[in-house]
């Protein structure tokens, strides 16, 4: 018996509850989203979610921290002498030091990433292996290096997957009513269901990580949420709290169902 069979038997149903269950929930939802949800072929493709940082960008939708690297060369005498270390080691240098306090400002909860111990060696991988475009080179010598660290991690790092169900959710597509600044951590609630949180490595629900992505954009998010996402609404409330409506109160009652992404539409 998996896990998941077992959590139903312990709630006083037999070992097929969870596959049962499953069925009948993404049957339920299937119609809706195959009438206007997960199917957007032909849809057209919205702006990103991006949000300004001191040192960058961060764009939410690909999970990715953008910053420009600046090397210059230093005048050391009215002959016009110069350093003689390369300003694109400098643009170097000087990208990865932003892409470092970036990466670590993050929010995830009501912490920076940089405070929670979790996501180390997530963000020593993302700084280690970041990518730059070719450089610009200026006449007085400046170089602008435009770089980019992912902070997006699949399932290897999410650790092994607990067994589910064969027909089990393989996502959760939670549909804004309001407002909310993206994270990387949520607090999902709903009514008679236990609260719970997701987005990072190790949570029972999105430990793929959460992905924030504009209404009308949600093509993009087909390979990530799986073959059978389950669609939410969800009232944003405070530090990362989410309150789900019914759908979504139904997989918290089952947490250990789902281990795929969450994927967050703005309104």
């Amino acid at each position: 018996m998996s896990p998941l069979e077992a959590m139903g038997t312990a709630m006083g149903g037999s070992s097929r509850f969870n596959s049962v269950f499953w069925r009948r929930l993404v049957g339920s939802i299937q119609p809706a989203l195959l009438a206007g949800g997960l199917v957007w072929a032909g849809s057209v493709a919205a702006a990103p979610v991006v949000r300004p940082l001191e040192d960058g960008q961060v764009n939410w939708s690909t999970r990715e921290v953008q910053v420009n690297g600046v090397g210059t060369p230093v005048i050391l005498s009215h002959t016009g002498g110069t350093t003689p270390r390369d300003p694109y080691e400098q643009a170097r240098d000087d990208a990865r030091q932003r892409l470092q306090r970036a990466l670590g400002a993050l929010p995830v909860d009501a912490r920076p990433a940089g405070t929670v111990q979790a996501l180390d060696a997530i963000l020593a991988s993302a700084l280690q292996s970041f990518q730059s475009d070719p450089p610009l080179h200026f006449s007085d010598g400046t170089v602008h290096l435009r770089s980019t660290a992912s902070f997006a991690w699949g399932a290897a790092l999410a650790g092994p997957p607990i067994p589910q169900a064969p027909d089990a959710p393989t996502g959760l597509l939670v549909r804004l009513t309001g407002p909310m600044e993206p994270r990387m951590r949520l607090t999902l609630m709903a009514a008679g269901a236990p609260a719970v949180v997701a987005g990072l490595p190790g949570d029972v629900i999105g430990g793929a990580g959460v992905v924030w992505v504009a209404r009308g954009d949600e093509g993009t998010l087909t390979g990530l949420l799986g073959p059978r996402p389950i669609e939410t609404a969800a009232t944003p409330g405070k530090a990362g709290e989410l309150v789900l409506d019914a759908a979504g109160a139904a997989v918290l009652q089952h947490a250990g169902g789902l281990q795929g992404a969450v994927a967050v539409v703005m309104p």
